[in-house]
């Protein structure tokens, strides 16, 4: 039997206790700074095409107790960039609508400001606008947000399976998920216990 663990159920305590139980697991994985250095030299692996709709490329990296499966999606890139570039604009925004408070000797707007009666502040604050252009504080921006990891993501699993069935048995499991989901929020099914 293969199990499924949420991203948030995904710990050496649990797979262990799935392994003892002479069963398998696969889970989505947490990208984290080791793979940072596989995405750098993605190329390099020669990743197969898995799914042409979306641009889907995929490499495997067995390990001793487990397979890493990382994936790298045309279609959840842009997604993503499209995402952050939305948060460049806003933050943007943002810092102009203070800059404006800034030069008109206002107090800065309630939406930035705590609103706790128990809480004494005081605040100084300043943009960078004034020292860099639009396109400098954009390149900035985008430097902090864009981290490299757009469109790619990673599932682990205790079972060498191929990189196709690794896929589709993960996305099974996310159509099911979001199944219950819309019962829970749409029809609102009261939780069941089990």
């Amino acid at each position: 039997m293969l199990w499924h663990l949420g991203k948030g159920a995904h710990s050496i305590e649990n797979t262990d206790m799935v392994r003892a139980d002479d069963m398998q697991y696969l889970t989505a994985k947490k990208l984290n700074k080791s793979d940072d250095k596989t995405i750098a030299r993605y190329d390099e692996y020669n990743p197969e095409l898995i799914d042409s709709n979306d641009g889907v490329y995929g490499i495997k990296i067995v390990k001793p107790n487990s397979v890493n499966f990382l994936y790298f999606s045309e279609k959840l890139q842009k997604e993503q960039l499209q995402s952050k570039t939305r948060k460049v604009l806003k933050k943007i925004k943002e810092a102009k609508t203070i800059q404006e408070s800034i030069d008109k000797g206002k107090k800065l707007p309630t939406r930035y400001r705590i609103k706790n009666i128990l809480v004494d502040i005081s605040y100084t604050f300043q943009t960078k606008l004034m020292e860099l252009s639009e396109e400098e504080a954009i390149k900035l921006l985008e430097e902090d947000l864009i981290s490299g990891r757009e469109g790619f993501f990673c599932l682990k699993s205790s079972k060498n399976l191929t990189l196709k069935q690794a896929l589709l048995t993960y996305r099974k499991k996310d159509s099911i998920e979001k199944f219950f989901q819309s019962l829970k929020n749409e029809i609102d099914i009261k939780p069941l216990r089990v």
